[in-house]
């Protein structure tokens, strides 16, 4: 159900309001005409709208469902991982991190703005002391 959130979404990720989420006859399963994306909702009116569920919250569109994610208390640990593993050009997964790091960059966001931005949570994850050492250490490959 979650797709239904990207019916008014072209392939390239722009916005097109007048789409309408309906199937294309002759295209691949999924697809709309233009480079949009289909609706699973067979009822054209319905087709249309974006609105889904999320964590068993009603929401209207994509920004609605990204408030309800960003308000779940694995969201600050899993964007400070998933961005560490960007940095470090890992596969997700790939490292295990310490936990209780990723509790501490999280809880000094916190301690800065109740609701951390991305950007203050990788502020706190790039200059958190074990993070450093171990990218330093990687780096040279000598133990600081």
């Amino acid at each position: 159900m979650h797709a239904q959130l990207y019916v008014k979404f072209d392939k390239a990720g722009l916005y097109v309001a007048d789409a309408t989420g309906l199937q294309d006859p002759d295209g691949e399963l999924g697809r709309s005409l233009n480079g949009l994306m289909a609706s699973h909702l067979q009822n054209p009116a319905e087709a249309s709208l974006e609105r889904s569920n999320m964590f068993g919250q009603e929401v209207e569109n994509l920004k609605g469902a990204a408030k309800v994610v960003a308000t779940q208390a694995t969201f600050a640990p899993c964007a400070a991982r998933r961005f560490l593993d960007f940095t470090l050009g890992v596969q997700n997964g790939a490292i295990e991190y310490d936990p209780a790091i990723l509790k501490q960059v999280v809880t000094a966001a916190k301690a800065v703005q109740p609701e951390p931005t991305l950007q203050e949570i990788v502020m706190h994850l790039l200059t958190h002391p074990t993070v450093v050492t171990s990218v330093i250490e990687s780096l040279t490959g000598a133990p600081q």
